[in-house]
């Protein structure tokens, strides 16, 4: 009795030993319908994204209301999300803590009359005081 022959759809592993270089990978039938596969799917995902934001912006004419949803919609992994929060917090404490910052005021914009000089401190950039 005579042996089957492979049908052209099975996957030849001795061929696939062979083949060498970086798409080599790539001559495997399944791995590349995956592949393209996921590729479809990604760029799908994009697009729904982009229209999503796009229907919210001609619903409400609100930029802050985009980038509330753009901001609290799910991306990356959980360590990569909780280290974008972690930023998001100190950049906000770094943004709060601005408003508690004074101008440097010179003599003339002080109005402590004539011949008054800001005379600033070496060791600190903030310690200023004035002096007739």
């Amino acid at each position: 009795m005579a042996e089957p022959e492979p049908s052209a759809d099975s996957t030849d592993l001795a061929g696939a030993a062979t083949a060498t270089g970086p798409y080599a990978v790539l001559q495997n039938r399944d791995f590349l319908l995956y592949l393209i596969g996921r590729l479809v799917a990604t760029l799908g995902q994009a697009m729904f994204v982009m229209a999503l934001g796009w229907e919210l912006y001609e619903r409400t004419h609100s930029a802050f209301a985009l980038g509330l949803v753009q901001l609290t919609a799910p991306k990356g992994t959980l360590p990569h999300r909780t280290l974008g929060w972690i930023w998001v917090a100190l950049i906000a404490v770094v943004a709060g803590s601005s408003f508690g910052i004074h101008e440097l005021r010179t003599g003339a914009r002080a109005g402590s009359g004539r011949g008054a000089r800001s005379t600033c401190c070496r060791s600190s950039r903030w310690s200023c005081s004035l002096s007739a």
